[in-house]
């Protein structure tokens, strides 16, 4: 992570920064999660002029978790940490394949 983003007020496990700062979020893997609570989901996200700069979004770097894999990242049990990573980790050693199909029912992350 930046080190910008440490030196960012923040709670718990959260820290709010302006739209304008988009770029402290350009990692190696941007994970996109909780797509219900935005208004348009990936949609939005995806049309967003700020976040089209960044690079994890232009090459493909980034990934949408949503559905199932959204609840197990959420409730982060011992039950759901091993289905999380099960389904997860194959996708974020190559982000830029195609979209495998779910493993299971509900499963849906697209990397784009």
């Amino acid at each position: 992570m930046p080190d910008a983003l440490d030196e960012m007020p923040a709670s718990s496990s959260t820290a709010r920064s302006a739209p304008e700062r988009a770029e402290l979020v350009d990692t190696d893997v941007l994970v996109w999660n909780q797509l219900e609570f935005t208004p348009r989901g990936r949609a939005a996200i995806e049309a967003d002029p700020l976040f089209q700069q960044l690079d994890a979004m232009q090459e493909g770097r980034a990934l949408f978790i949503d559905g199932v894999l959204d609840d197990a990242l959420q409730f982060n049990t011992v039950l759901s940490q091993p289905f999380l990573l099960e389904e997860v980790v194959p996708m974020l050693e190559q982000p830029q394949t195609p979209t495998p199909p779910p493993r299971r029912a509900g499963a849906r992350l697209t990397p784009i």
